[in-house]
């Protein structure tokens, strides 16, 4: 059967929360996107309510993460594990240059962390993981309100041909909390890439990379963004 692979660039706002949207291949790689507008009446600015990034975000706090040891840690989750729990100012943690192969997890008790990158380009985290478990597999977990991330990208590494069986998902980001932003950030998987759980969300300047159920959860969230889906077979479905 012959593959396929197109792009889709959504540069309007998308509200999952209502249902799937559903895309559809033909062999003349005409694609159909069926669309739904923000139905809940919030903005960005309701979503989160801490400075956009065109602002400052008051805080006295910079933890410096940097894999040649120029910082205060290696490891992105070290960092995070510094974050007093009950947190309720924001910290920064910066993210130098590099690839970071670590499992991140963000736990519910550690609230307004801003997890800046250099660039999506230039700050990855990455893990290689698959699972029947979509929360087990993921390279990235956010479960504490009050979150934004700019400027990095999240991978799940798992080989396709593992992880693109029914019963063994590969992750990039789950997030299952209130109030989280994440801005030119990109996240990258074979199968089920991202996991939008619960809370309100909001997406600005992302990319993100899929095959099977690339965007799915019950999370009502706003999208600007820049989807590709890869290695689709013609004449099946594939759902955001």
């Amino acid at each position: 059967m012959l593959k396929g692979r197109f792009l889709i660039d959504v540069y309007y706002m998308i509200n999952i929360s209502s249902g799937s949207i559903h895309v559809s291949l033909a062999i003349t790689f005409l694609i159909s996107v069926s669309l739904t507008n923000i139905v809940h009446g919030f903005d960005a600015k309701a979503v989160i309510d801490s400075p956009l990034l065109t602002q400052k975000i008051g805080t006295n706090r910079t933890i410096k993460v940097d894999l040649n040891g120029n910082g205060e840690f290696k490891s992105v989750q070290a960092a995070i594990d510094s974050v007093p729990e009950g947190n309720s100012q924001w910290i920064i943690i910066h993210l130098r240059k590099g690839v970071f192969r670590e499992k991140v997890h963000i736990p519910p008790n550690k609230p307004y962390i801003f997890l800046r990158g250099n660039g999506r380009g230039r700050t990855h985290i990455v893990w290689s993981q698959s699972s029947s478990d979509n929360v087990e597999s993921a390279t990235f977990k956010v479960e504490s309100p009050h979150f934004i991330a700019f400027g990095i990208s999240f991978k799940n590494e798992a080989p396709t041909g593992v992880a693109y069986t029914s019963q063994n998902q590969s992750v990039a980001a789950f997030v299952a909390a209130d109030k989280v932003a994440f801005y030119h950030c990109a996240f990258y998987s074979t199968h089920n890439t991202l996991f939008d759980y619960k809370g309100r969300h909001y997406y600005d300047n992302c990319y993100i990379q899929g095959s099977v159920d690339f965007i799915f959860g019950r999370a009502r969230s706003q999208y600007h963004v820049r989807i590709s889906c890869v290695y689709l077979y013609l004449y099946k479905k594939s759902y955001i």
